[in-house]
């Protein structure tokens, strides 16, 4: 009996273990799943700004680049987090006294690590160029150094540049500058060849919104060499002058000497249109002058079939009469036949008459066509000189204010050359004033150099007079 009551108390506890342990498995998983479903949003950013400080860190306790980048590496950024790793690359570059290639080279190498990267540092290169007005010379400086080392080593994409939009109303002083360091640094480190070659690459084209709505492909660098207004096409090869990159600028000089050929071409296309609209109301002219005509001559007709109706009526009238005479004297028939000659002459100078009219009126009608063709081509050959001088005038006025524009830009140009020079020697006195700390810091160390020096030495003899005094008290003592 005891045997089998162990054996029902064994099975009994085994049973309660396994049940323990499902309940234990259940209670783990409900847990995972609580924890998979809540997730904590962190509002006060501490996480971003502990990732920030972590890279600060590792970037100024680095000895070189490969360093840098192996330990950035291992810090674990997060997929999307990489815009802020490139943002403080570019920071920490503006923030020194002068450039230093350690961090074009980190941003090189994190560029070429993928897609995503290139990605990145190409949302820095946007913000930076859009909010450049709001950094110091030394900052905009390093900072288009930066990128013209990503650039010059193809580590961020060249399409980049069709961000930029070289005219005076999308341009700031800041941004010209930015812009005039990169170009230099670019032909610097690559040559004004392989700089143009690659600034005129066919393949470098880029997909924009066309007004209509729809896609359109267009040159990356299209804003950098505008061609749409002759304004803007004078005012980059002006800039590109100063800056020493005239070479670049072929293509739209060659653009701007066309285009007062095709301002013109495009006169003499209105002129013509003019000229066709006027012909065909010239014809309708001369068809409503030809039925006008045609109803002169049936009127004239009209009026030559009554007189000769009139002139039957008479002779009518004669014939009986005489058969009524005939009876009478002789002498009042001699008188009749006189009469009727003589009516028979007046009819005959009247039909010619009017046949001398009719050429007359015919004539009359030549005469007034001609006339108005006449005036119609002196009207034609006004109207075409007047196009022709208008057409001057306005290439006159083109010009004129082409000087006006050029007198406008090379003062804009003295300016910025004025301001650049004022930044120049602001930056100058600025590095005097650090030279100048700089030697009082280390004058300052000299001094409390010294004063330890001293004060070490007057500790030293102190000690040995202590000394001198304890051996004098033991001699004493052993006296």
């Amino acid at each position: 009996m005891t045997m089998m009551v162990m054996t029902k108390r064994r099975m009994a506890t085994g049973t309660t273990k396994t049940e323990m342990k499902k309940t234990r498995r259940l209670g783990q998983e409900m847990l995972a799943k609580a924890r998979q479903e809540m997730e904590i949003r962190d509002a006060t950013n501490t996480n971003l700004i502990n990732l920030r400080r972590a890279i600060y860190l590792t970037i100024m306790s680095s000895l070189n680049f490969e360093e840098c980048a192996h330990k950035l590496m291992k810090l674990g950024v997060r997929e999307g987090q990489e815009i802020e790793l490139s943002n403080m690359i570019k920071d920490c570059c503006s923030q020194e006294r002068t450039y230093v290639n350690f961090f074009g080279l980190l941003g090189e190498r994190f560029c070429r690590l993928g897609q995503n990267w290139a990605n990145a540092f190409s949302q820095t290169f946007e913000e930076s160029y859009n909010t450049i007005h709001r950094c110091e010379t030394n900052r905009l400086r390093n900072t288009a150094k930066y990128f013209a080392h990503l650039l010059a080593t193809d580590a961020l994409p060249w399409t980049v540049m069709a961000l930029i939009r070289l005219t005076e109303e999308d341009t700031t002083s800041a941004s010209r500058i930015f812009v005039k360091i990169l170009f230099e640094e670019l032909n610097g480190s690559l040559g004004l060849a392989r700089l143009k070659e690659r600034l005129f690459d066919k393949n470098m084209v880029i997909t924009v919104q066309a007004g209509n709505g729809g896609m359109e492909t267009r040159s990356a660098f299209a804003g950098l060499f505008p061609l749409d207004n002759p304004r803007n096409t004078r005012f980059a090869i002006n800039y590109f002058t100063s800056i020493k990159l005239g070479a670049l600028t072929t293509e739209m000089r060659e653009h701007l000497k066309n285009a007062p050929k095709l301002i013109m071409a495009q006169q003499q296309e209105v002129e013509s249109s003019d000229e066709s609209s006027s012909e065909s109301s010239s014809d309708s002219d001369s068809n409503s002058d030809s039925s006008s005509d045609s109803d002169s001559d049936s009127d004239s007709g009209d009026s030559s079939s009554s007189g000769s109706d009139s002139d039957s009526s008479a002779g009518a009238k004669d014939s009986n009469s005489r058969k009524k005479k005939e009876e009478g004297k002789r002498e009042a028939q001699s008188d009749g036949r006189t009469a009727i000659g003589d009516r028979g002459r007046n009819g005959s100078s009247r039909g010619e008459e009017n046949g001398r009219s009719r050429r007359n009126g015919h004539d009359a009608i030549d005469r007034s066509t001609s006339e108005r063709e006449r005036n119609r081509d002196a009207e034609r050959k006004g109207e075409s000189g007047m196009n022709r001088s208008r057409g001057r005038d306005d290439v006159d006025r083109s010009r004129e204010r082409g000087g006006g524009r050029q007198r406008d830009d090379s003062r804009l140009r003295e300016r910025e050359r004025e301001r650049d020079r004022e930044r120049d020697r602001e930056s100058d006195r600025e590095r005097d004033r650090d030279r100048d700390r700089d030697r009082d810091r280390e004058r300052d160390r000299e001094r409390n150099g010294r004063e330890s020096e001293r004060n070490g030495r007057r500790g030293d003899e102190d000690r040995e007079r202590d000394r001198d005094r304890q051996r004098q008290s033991d001699r004493d003592k052993r006296r």
